[in-house]
Order: C-alpha cells, then structure tokens, then sequence
C-alpha cells in the first residue's frame, strides 16, 4: 500500500503550487489518514486564499420590483401582471462569493469535517474556516461538474484546491445511503494512476530539463497517407536527448502479473507489453535502435515483482517497479537510475569518436 507521506510528496511534484511558503511545513507532520493529509492541505491553502481574497464572480438573481433593473423577464412579468400586480419581473447580476468553485470547497470542508477519520483538531480548524464561506452553498457531492472548471489568470490560485476537492470527493468518497457519504480506505486505483503518471513527469522535468521531459504523440511509421483510422499513440512520458529517446509508460495496477496456462510463473500483461512495444518500434522509424523504452509499474504486494530488460532487433525495453510503498529515497534512486540507463544505451549505440 502507498504511504500517505509519499503521496505528498508525489503531489508537490505534481502540482508545484505545494511548494509554496503556505504549504511549507505539511510534510514535515505525521498523518494517520488520508484524509488528515488532504484536510491539513486544505486549511493551509484557505487559509493563504483567504489572505488572497475569497474568489468573486457575477451571479444572475431573480427579483421582483417596482423598477426596471438588469434584464427585464417580460413572459414572467406579465404573469405577474395578469395577477393583478404592477411589478416585475427582473434578473440581475451581483458580485458574489456564491462561485461554483466556493461551493465546491465549502462542500469539501463539510465533508471533511463531518468525518470520523478525521483528527478532531482539523475538525475543528475546518468548521472555523466555514465561517469565511457563510454566504457559500453547498452542493451534493456526487453532482458536481468537474469537466465545467476552467482556470484564468483571476482564478488560477484556485487550480490546486481544486485538484484537492476532486481527489477527497472523487477518490475518496463513496455513498451509503441517500444523503450519507463515507470514504473509502484509499484513493481509488484511477484516481492514483493519474498522479503518478502526473508526478515521474514533473520529476524529470524538475530534475532533468536537459532530457526535454514531455507527454506527446508518436506518428505511425507507415508509408501510406491515411492513417485517420489509426489509434493515436501517445506515451506518458518521453525523454529525448540528441536523437536517442527514451519512452516511459507508468503502470497502476493492483496486479502488475497475470498468471498463464503456459507457464508455471506468472507473466507480464500482453496489452501493456505490446503498447511499450509498438511505441518504440514507431519512434525509432530509421530502426537505429537509439529508442528504448520502460513499462514502470507502480509497486503491489504480489510476490513476483518485474524488474528485467529486453531487446528487440537493437531496441531495449525495461520493465521496472517503483516503490511507492517504501522510502522516498527508494523511488528517487530508482527514477535516477532510469536516466542513468538511458545514458549508457545512448553511448552504447553511439560510433566511437
């Protein structure tokens, strides 16, 4: 099972928004749960948005008044009219603290607060930081739009809070009954899959600008024209340097093997093997074999663990495991130790001076 404590750290990498002086000093607490991790997270990013000031935005009210103000609702006012009354019937706009976004957030903190995994000192904190969003709705949980959120400049400090309501109210919560919620133990496997993958990337980026960090597509190495039918290939992560390229594609499973009538010892998922495969083989169209690639698997519990290397017609494909369950300096070594094979590949294939 992943440590909570690591889990931060792969969010600091994910979102970079975590090293800030706010958010300086969260991991240097214990956390027995999840949930203490992401309401801490949470308290200190109210805290530095409420110094920022709470977000605003233009909300549509309906009023009925003797005069005309805003946008005149003329089938609903002559209703009213029809009633016997003069007035009318009119939407305007007001500048509130009523944002979708607040409400996310208000919704998130109440749930949080409402928890039993939750220590009761950050419970505490929580419903005193409600009082800031008094004039705030709440909305049910399991109804909100993620998809709707977009960021600009005037809403950016939001991004990372968020990311943090999504993860507690997406990945974390699950519904018992009509208006009762409860968590589950962890983030659910797709909710971690997406910040891992979001994390080896801002890893190398962090620490290996030089290797050009970057998720985009691999074209066909076809000869013909038409490939609109074709399925778009784009790996998770692709190290490039001079005209090696290494190809990384992150693995979150519960099992990373699959037992085969075949065999006596379980197997490497065909699907994940063949997808490694056929990015490489793509990428290195002049078959150089300066491509390699890597299927990184997030580590399980299960007994055989892949940690091997192959190499097909020159190009070497590694199937390595990440200990998210163990030390931190466990899994920056072995992410070091990636870009380190990657370099002796490309000397390997280089012609000598």
């Amino acid at each position: 099972m992943i440590k909570i404590q690591n889990i931060y750290y792969m969010l600091c990498y994910a979102y970079s928004s975590l090293r800030e002086d706010a958010f300086a000093r969260v991991d240097a607490e214990s956390f027995d749960t999840i949930q203490d991790l992401f309401a801490a997270l949470l308290l200190k990013g109210l805290a530095c948005q409420i110094k920022r000031g709470l977000l605003r935005t233009y909300i549509e009210r309906p009023c009925i008044t003797d005069r005309p103000r805003g946008k005149i609702l003329f089938s609903d006012s002559l209703k009213q009219q029809a009633q016997g009354s003069s007035r009318l019937v009119c939407l305007y706009d007001t500048f509130s603290e009523n944002s979708y976004m607040n409400r996310i957030l208000k919704t998130t903190i109440g749930v949080l607060a409402g928890s039993d995994k939750v220590r009761l000192a950050y419970k505490k904190q929580l419903r005193r930081r409600m009082l800031y969003l008094r004039d705030v709705e709440m909305l049910v949980p399991t109804a909100i739009h993620w998809r709707t959120l977009s960021f600009r400049r005037n809403n950016a400090p939001y991004k990372l809070l968020m990311h943090i309501c999504y993860f507690v109210l997406h990945g974390l919560l699950m519904t018992t009954g009509p208006g009762k919620f409860a968590f589950r133990h962890m983030l659910d496997d797709q909710s971690l899959y997406r910040l891992y993958e979001r994390f080896v990337l801002a890893y190398y980026r962090r620490h290996h600008p030089e290797l050009h960090p970057r998720s985009t597509y691999i074209d066909w190495a076809t000869d013909e024209c038409a490939t609109e039918f074709l399925p778009v290939m784009k790996p998770d992560i692709l190290l490039s340097r001079n005209e090696s390229a290494l190809v990384i594609d992150t693995k979150y499973y519960t099992h990373t093997m699959q037992s085969s009538p075949f065999s006596r010892r379980p197997v490497l998922f065909s699907e994940n093997l063949y997808q490694i495969f056929a990015y490489v083989k793509n990428k290195d169209r002049c078959q150089s074999g300066k491509v390699g690639g890597v299927l990184l698997y997030a580590k399980t519990d299960e007994a055989y663990l892949p940690d091997c290397r192959y190499v097909f017609s020159k190009n070497p494909i590694y199937i390595k495991t990440l200990p998210l369950d163990g030390e931190w300096r466990d899994i920056t070594r072995q992410l070091e130790a990636l870009t380190l094979f990657f370099k002796q590949e490309q000397d390997a294939c280089s012609p000598p001076a």
